[in-house]
């Protein structure tokens, strides 16, 4: 657990990228070797903070309004919006870095949770009972996905003014 504390830290503070396998085991006082013994790369390092930040947007997400899906999609943006902030460039890092891996992961995550939002907003009136809530959580979460990708490759992008138009659009429909 030393070397995944001092890695995130160090990344917080000085960047993923200025940040070398050896300033890592120098704070963490551990030996390359045992780096390397955990980990094949100083990327592949980084997703032990795809763990921590699931559980970071975990915790977000249940502040989902099913009474009020537009509205609760657009806090849920801006409050992950203030996470990934939080966490300075290391959130971008990971998503440019990891990529699909991290993805993959995370998505499972955002998966479960829009879909229980979705069954829950049709319970509740605010979406049409008649949608899948399984293909509507996936849809919803692959907007997410990409407002992501799409935010993670530009700097000082604000995310939830990215996300809001995107949402908006997939809870009120093209029309007919």
């Amino acid at each position: 657990r030393r070397i995944e504390t001092a890695a995130m830290d160090l990344w917080r503070d000085q960047g993923f990228d200025a940040v070398s396998v050896d300033t890592i085991v120098g704070r963490a006082g551990v030996s390359k070797g045992a780096f390397f013994i955990f980990f094949r790369t100083k990327a592949e390092a980084l997703g032990v903070y795809a763990e921590v930040l699931s559980e970071r947007m975990a915790a977000v997400r249940e502040g989902l309004d099913p009474a009020r899906p537009l509205s609760s999609l657009d806090a849920f943006a801006v409050a992950a919006e203030a996470v990934l902030a939080g966490e300075g460039d290391l959130g971008r890092t990971l998503y440019r870095e990891l990529g699909g891996r991290a993805f993959t992961e995370l998505r499972r995550d955002d998966v479960a949770a829009f879909t229980a939002f979705v069954e829950a907003a049709q319970a509740a009136g605010g979406l049409d009972p008649d949608m899948d809530p399984a293909v509507a959580g996936e849809l919803i979460a692959d907007v997410w996905t990409s407002g992501l990708l799409d935010w993670a490759s530009r700097g000082g992008d604000d995310l939830a003014a990215r996300m809001r138009p995107r949402l908006r659009l997939l809870v009120c429909g093209l029309g007919a």
